[in-house]
C-alpha cells in the first residue's frame, strides 16, 4: 500500500460506508503510524487518530485477537452478500431415488 492507494480507499470506500451506517453518528479510526496512513484526511464524522510510534507491537496479542475475529465477521459477511448475489436460488437438488437393482456376485 502507499499513500495514494490509501487515500483513494479512504476517500471512495472507507468514509462514504461510515457515512451511510452510521447517518452522521461520530466514529474514529484507529491506525498505526506507518508512513502510508500519513495522509492528512478529514472528515466532519470520523476522526482518524494514529498509535504512537513503536507502539505496536505492545498492542500485536491484542491486535492479533481483534483481527481474527474482525477477518472471521468480514468473511461470513462477504459469502453472504456473494450468495444473496446469486440469480438462482440455492435449493439443493432433490434425492435421486434408489433403484432396486439385482446385485451380480463379484467374481
Amino acid at each position: 500500500m502507499d499513500k495514494h492507494v490509501y487515500e483513494r480507499w479512504c476517500n471512495t470506500l472507507f468514509l462514504p460506508a461510515v457515512h451511510q451506517r452510521h447517518r452522521g453518528a461520530k466514529s474514529a479510526l484507529i491506525m498505526d503510524n506507518a508512513s502510508t496512513h500519513d495522509v492528512n484526511l478529514s472528515s466532519e464524522d470520523v476522526k482518524i487518530l494514529f498509535l504512537p510510534r513503536n507502539s505496536t507491537a505492545v498492542y500485536q496479542p491484542m491486535d492479533a485477537g481483534v483481527v481474527a475475529s474482525l477477518k472471521g465477521r468480514y468473511k461470513g459477511r462477504l459469502l453472504e452478500i456473494l450468495v444473496r448475489s446469486l440469480p438462482v436460488p440455492l435449493i439443493s437438488p432433490p434425492a435421486s431415488p434408489q433403484t432396486d437393482r439385482p446385485r451380480t456376485p463379484s467374481p
